[in-house]
């Protein structure tokens, strides 16, 4: 998607980034994910900005496209993405996704909590209601997670 807005000059940047912000409008998640990543790395013809970044990722969440942020979360989290502290920005990816019920992305801010990282104070009582919410839905990870933790899934 980042390809398709990196026109030759002519203008292509931009109408593609037009299509784009239109395929957002008209309800498509996968649009609002790939517009927050352009902000997210500033690319060009966009300038980095993280707070349009983040609306529309929870735009992206709100229009049912929550899963697709965590594999960005992730990469925030392996270091992978440029940022001043990576792991609070995998901490803000993760919960927006879990505002919106979504598994992974309960479980995985349930880890960070566990752990205390991303700028979470640790708290494991904390980490267990995310574990919790995440095998609710079905996840077979957060289920283990409680089970380590000597927890019951609900």
């Amino acid at each position: 998607m980042l390809a398709a807005t990196q026109g030759d000059g002519d203008g292509n940047s931009k109408k593609a980034l037009a299509l784009l912000q239109r395929a957002v409008d008209q309800g498509d998640a996968a649009s609002a994910a790939a517009m927050g990543m352009l902000y997210e790395v500033g690319e060009r013809p966009i300038r980095k900005d993280a707070k349009k970044a983040t609306e529309f990722f929870k735009k992206c969440a709100a229009l049912g496209g929550a899963a697709l942020l965590v594999p960005t979360a992730q990469s925030y989290e392996r270091g992978e993405m440029p940022s001043g502290d990576p792991e609070a920005r995998a901490v803000e990816l993760y919960s927006i996704a879990a505002d919106h019920d979504d598994e992974l992305g309960l479980l995985y801010l349930g880890v960070m909590t566990e752990q205390g990282r991303g700028g979470l104070r640790k708290d494991v009582d904390k980490a267990v209601e995310l574990y919790q919410r995440s095998a609710s839905l079905g996840n077979l990870q957060a289920i283990e997670k409680l089970r380590l933790l000597g927890r019951k899934a609900r």
